[in-house]
């Protein structure tokens, strides 16, 4: 049985907040945990038995976007434009749709809006589309400033909606979401009508709640201590991807962190992060990872442990040092010239690999390794270019990475010098060992299964593709190169997003 009722979602606004996300769509398609809130929303109405002709959205800003959105997703949803978006409030998209619904559909039924900025747990709407009467959802646990308040007469009902009330004369926040009876709406077009005509377009829809509550009975309809999340700015986003994720770190074994931009960023230390990874190195196994080869090992070990990690070994590192030596091995080269600081060379030549210095020759060099010397000198790409101008030559790149994140900025990584030397030589690199290729999990992979591991990372590009190419969980961190606008181009998102590893004891 088809439910009498209309829902509308007022989606017009700029979204100005949540720039530069925001340059290129409206606020309504700015995903959470890889889904746009407008889907969110139509799917929580569908679920709770409207139809797709049931749903009317009101857009502006951007508004083609959502036409395309919804003609290929939700192709019988009704659009509504407003044209005046930028100079209006939501009070005037409702005016929009209550004077389409009254003069051109014969509107009948029940009415829900809500703001198209927002995210519920679907037994939310599922609920509200089953409960008769005039409604504003609300949340009694929380106070958020930004938020619409709501004031109780004591009676059982609402006498008041604003931003202003105190948090002492406040009963709960609403959450945007408001159902009213068809003799309510009646009402509440005369009153949006009424400030539209006196030139009022750029009010909240609340101001006209508000009016309607001294002619009609509004009773709260508490949702409890459900997931909801309204989306005004990136802290809101952040939160909302929080509470929204399907993550739930307790069903994994092993955490695989990335170093730098996860750990520290140049001389800057997350020191929470390290707090974490010590209060929980008893309940996961910990590896930590990087592409950064300008260290060797042992280094890297030392390093670890002068930042409070004091239960680290060398068998908790994973760079692309591994995997470089057990291809050289494998291939039986022995000789090679390194484009690669003297401290991770050292450790080449203590697993037997011969590290020419000033090559007189090329008939014994089997490889040009290339990483990120921070130790570069003309002089090395020059003979590195002159060799590997010679085909039999193997070109070798210990990551992709093409600058390597400072606290004040980038400098150029492996990637950047393999690229001077694929200009000069025309040769791309025969393989690469470190993120994004799997070879640098082996050492996990051979005792863990997929399922069991989550990797932490600040990169897409390298952190990303390696777990996907695992199919590994990935949670993306804020702390280093990648910032929030980046992820929003990705087809699959990370199964989380936080601002840095200690955030995860939240969830």
């Amino acid at each position: 049985m088809e439910k009498k009722l209309k829902a509308v979602i007022l989606a017009a606004g700029l979204g100005s907040r949540l720039k530069p996300i925001t340059n290129d769509k409206p606020k309504a398609l700015v995903k959470v945990c890889g889904k746009p809130i407008l889907e969110y929303q139509i799917e929580s109405y569908l679920k709770a038995g409207l139809k797709e002709k049931d749903i009317t959205i009101v857009v502006g800003y951007k508004g083609s976007k959502i036409k395309e959105f919804c003609n290929k997703k939700f192709p019988n949803v009704k659009i509504i434009e407003n044209r005046n978006f930028a100079a209006t409030n939501n009070m005037y998209s409702l005016f929009l749709y209550l004077k389409d619904a009254f003069f051109k559909q014969n509107l009948k039924e029940d009415l829900i809006i809500n703001n198209g900025d927002c995210i519920y747990d679907p037994s939310i709407v599922s609920d509200i589309v089953k409960t008769d009467g005039n409604l504003i959802a609300c949340d009694t646990y929380s106070f958020r400033i930004e938020s619409m308040k709501v004031k109780c007469t004591g009676e059982g009902r609402l006498g008041e909606i604003s931003k202003e009330i105190s948090k002492e004369n406040t009963f709960a926040v609403s959450i945007d979401l408001y159902r009213f009876s068809y003799n309510a709406v009646q009402e509440l077009w005369k009153i949006v009508k009424g400030y539209i005509k006196k030139g009022e377009c750029n009010k909240w829809t609340e101001v006209a709640i508000n009016d309607l509550m001294k002619i009609v009975d509004v009773k709260p309809f508490d949702i409890g201590k459900r997931k909801w999340a309204e989306i005004d700015d990136l802290e809101d986003l952040l939160y909302a991807e929080k509470v929204f994720s399907k993550f739930d770190y307790k069903r994994k074994k092993v955490f695989v962190l990335d170093l730098d931009g996860t750990l520290y960023l140049g001389n800057k230390v997350f020191y929470k992060t390290i707090e974490f990874i010590n209060k929980n190195w008893n309940n996961f196994k910990f590896y930590f990872m990087t592409n950064n080869t300008s260290r060797s090992r042992k280094s890297y070990l030392y390093k670890l442990r002068s930042l409070g990690l004091k239960y680290v070994n060398i068998d908790n590192l994973l760079t692309p040092f591994y995997p470089l030596v057990e291809y050289l091995k494998q291939k039986n080269f022995n000789t090679v010239y390194c484009l690669c600081t003297q401290d991770f060379t050292q450790e080449l030549q203590a697993e037997g690999i011969n590290c020419i210095a000033e090559p007189k020759s090329v008939d014994n060099i089997q490889a040009v390794i290339v990483g990120f010397d921070i130790e570069l000198t003309y002089e090395k790409l020059k003979q590195a270019s002159l060799l590997l101008q010679n085909r039999n030559i193997e070109f070798l790149l210990t990551h992709l990475d093409k600058t390597c994140p400072l606290e004040n900025g980038f400098i150029p990584d492996a990637g950047s010098i393999a690229g001077v030397l694929e200009e000069v030589t025309g040769r791309k690199p025969n393989k690469v060992f470190g993120k994004p290729s799997k070879e640098i999990l082996v050492p996990v992979l051979k005792k863990y299964k997929p399922d069991e591991i989550v990797i932490v990372g600040d990169r897409l590009y390298t952190d990303k593709v390696l777990a996907d190419n695992a199919n590994i969980d990935f949670i993306l961190v804020l702390s280093g190169e990648t910032r929030r606008e980046d992820v929003e181009k990705e087809n699959t998102f990370p199964v989380l997003i936080l601002k840095s590893l200690e955030e995860v004891d939240e969830i």
